[in-house]
């Protein structure tokens, strides 16, 4: 953990509260900063956190539609996501 607050500039203090409290997800500037800092693509570790970078406007978009759907459809959503995921794809 000192090692990666080291390496991506963010204090450790700031890292810690992000582990422990896990709702609590980085600004996109951070993000960049921690990717950069471990060597992950930058574009998937915000669409890990739930964000959709700026310049990636199908994924913006299909963001947008996705917290417009009601639960249900939002759970069937994820269940598709779920089974491509498993399936290796």
């Amino acid at each position: 953990m000192n090692q990666l607050a080291d390496k991506a500039g963010i204090s450790r203090s700031y890292l810690s509260h992000v582990k422990k409290y896990r709702n609590n997800i980085p600004s996109d500037d951070k993000l960049i900063k921690i990717a950069d800092a471990l060597g992950i693509d930058r574009k998937r570790m915000l669409v890990e956190a739930g964000r959709a970078p700026e310049d990636d406007e199908e994924m913006v978009g299909m963001m947008r539609a996705f917290g417009e759907l009601d639960e249900e459809d939002r759970r069937q959503v994820m269940q598709i996501v779920e089974r491509y995921r498993k399936s290796g794809n």
